[in-house]
C-alpha cells in the first residue's frame, strides 16, 4: 500500500529505523535499486524556491530510473487559485506521486485527501519530515545509536517541530534555545503538530553537554519581509552559534545547519566550516535519505 509522507509522525519507529538502515545502504553502493522507480512519474510541485531539495530529489529520481515533471508556482494554475481539491484529483490521473513544497500544510493534506496517489512533503510552513528524517540518519550514522542529545538554537520553524516530532519517536534528547518574545507564536505553531507542554531552555543550559547542535535561518523562506525585522534580528543576537557556545557542549560535538547558511548570522564562518561542522556531508545524505523514502513509499 502507497504511503504519503507529510509529516514525521506519519511514520513509526520501525518505519524510520529501516528507512535509516536503507539509506546507509545506498549511500555504500549507489548502484542500487537503479530501476526501482521505472515506469514511475513524479511530479515536483514547488511553489517555494528551493535548490538542494529540488536537485536532490530529481537526481535521486533519475537515479533509480524515474521521470520528473517540475511546475513552480506560477507554471500551475496555484497562481490563479485553482481549488487544491480539483488539481489533486486530476493530477492524481497523471502521475503516479507529488513531491511538493508549499507555503500551507493544509494545502498537502487537501491533495492527500483528494489525490488518491502517495504526497510527499517536501516543506511546508508546518514541517519539513523529508529533510529531518535525514538528519536523523546523519547523526545516528555518527552515533550508530539515539542516546545522544540535540540543542536546537535559533529561530523555531518547521525544522524545529519535525525535529521535536523525531526525538519524541525515535527517543533521542532535545533541548531548544529561542528569544522569549517569540515563544508564545512559535508554541501556537508547535502545537498543530500535537505537541503540547514543551518547555524552551536557557540557551547555555540548552546546548550543555550536547552532542550535536543545529541551526537555521533566522527568518523563514515566505516570511523575509516582517514589519519588525530589525528588532527580530536584535533579538536573535543572542542566540548565534559561536566557539564560545560551543564550549557548553561535548568536545566532540558536531554542528548542524539544513542550509541556506547566513554567515555572520545565526552561525559564525568558522564555527560553520570547523572540524566540528557536519553541515556538507548533512546535506550529501538528503539524496540517500530521499531515495530511500523513494524505494519505501509503495512498500508499507
Amino acid at each position: 500500500m502507497a504511503k504519503s509522507i507529510i509529516s514525521v509522525s506519519d511514520l513509526n519507529k520501525r518505519e524510520i529505523s529501516d528507512m535509516i538502515n536503507l539509506a546507509d545502504i545506498l549511500k555504500n553502493d549507489k548502484n542500487l535499486y537503479g530501476d526501482t522507480l521505472s515506469k514511475k512519474i513524479f511530479l515536483l510541485l514547488f511553489e517555494k524556491q528551493s535548490t538542494r531539495t529540488r536537485v536532490s530529489f530529481e537526481s535521486a529520481i533519475k537515479q533509480m530510473n524515474g521521470k520528473t515533471i517540475f511546475l513552480s508556482r506560477d507554471e500551475s494554475q496555484l497562481s490563479r487559485n485553482e481549488r487544491i481539491e480539483d488539481m489533486a484529483k486530476v493530477l492524481g490521473m497523471y502521475v503516479d506521486c507529488v513531491i511538493a513544497r508549499v507555503y500551507k500544510h493544509d494545502d498537502l493534506l487537501k491533495f492527500k485527501n483528494f489525490g488518491n496517489i502517495p504526497i510527499i512533503n517536501a516543506l511546508s510552513d508546518l514541517e519539513h519530515p523529508i529533510q529531518i528524517l535525514s538528519d536523523v540518519y546523519s547523526m545516528f550514522e555518527i552515533k550508530k545509536n539515539f542516546d545522544f542529545k540535540l540543542a536546537y538554537v535559533g529561530d523555531c520553524n518547521n525544522i524545529t517541530n519535525s525535529l521535536i516530532l523525531a526525538s519524541k519517536m525515535m527517543g533521542f534528547e532535545i533541548s531548544v534555545a529561542s528569544p522569549k518574545e517569540y515563544e508564545k507564536e512559535y508554541i501556537k505553531n508547535l502545537n498543530k503538530t500535537g505537541i503540547k507542554n514543551f518547555n524552551f531552555e536557557d540557551i547555555k543550559d540548552a546546548v550543555k553537554g550536547a552532542d550535536f547542535v543545529y541551526t537555521d535561518v533566522w527568518t523563514s523562506m515566505g516570511q523575509e519581509v516582517r514589519e519588525d525585522e530589525n528588532e527580530r534580528l536584535k533579538a536573535f543576537e543572542k542566540f548565534r552559534i559561536t566557539k564560545k557556545l560551543l564550549n557548553f557542549a561535548k568536545k566532540d560535538v558536531r554542528i548542524m545547519h539544513c542550509m541556506p547558511i547566513h554567515y555572520g548570522m545565526e552561525i559564525e564562518e568558522d564555527v560553520a566550516n570547523s572540524k566540528h561542522s557536519i553541515i556538507f556531508a548533512q546535506a550529501e545524505n538528503k539524496i540517500y535519505m530521499e531515495k530511500a523514502v523513494l524505494a519505501k513509499i509503495w512498500d508499507f
